[in-house]
């Protein structure tokens, strides 16, 4: 009952961005089971907007701090029905980062 209650406790945002991961986590063990890795990243690349862009405007689509995005998914990692390793999880996290305009390596 606890973790409901913390999934409730969350804004709009941020439960959209748990569920979001809920969907992506297995999403990317497909996408790197069928493509591999450096093709995964390719892919990814492709669906998501170059670091850096948005900035002018003081931030991308979240509007969260770093450190709350990694929680949330790292939430879902655990949380949800798909157990996610961790680099299926460093993925997720790199490709939203990236979405927000940050720069990942």
């Amino acid at each position: 009952m606890g973790n409901w209650r913390k999934f409730l406790r969350l804004s709009c945002l941020e439960k959209g961005l748990f569920l979001l991961s809920l969907w992506l986590l297995p999403a990317s063990a497909l996408l790197l089971r069928l493509a591999g890795w450096n093709r995964s990243l390719v892919v990814l690349r492709n669906l998501s907007p170059r670091p850096g862009l948005g900035a002018d405007d003081g931030g991308g689509l979240l509007n969260l701090p770093v450190q709350r995005i990694v929680w949330i998914v790292e939430a879902a990692a655990i949380h949800g029905p798909y157990r996610a390793n961790c680099l299926q999880r460093s993925l997720v996290l790199w490709w939203l980062l990236r979405f927000e305009g940050i720069e990942v390596e």
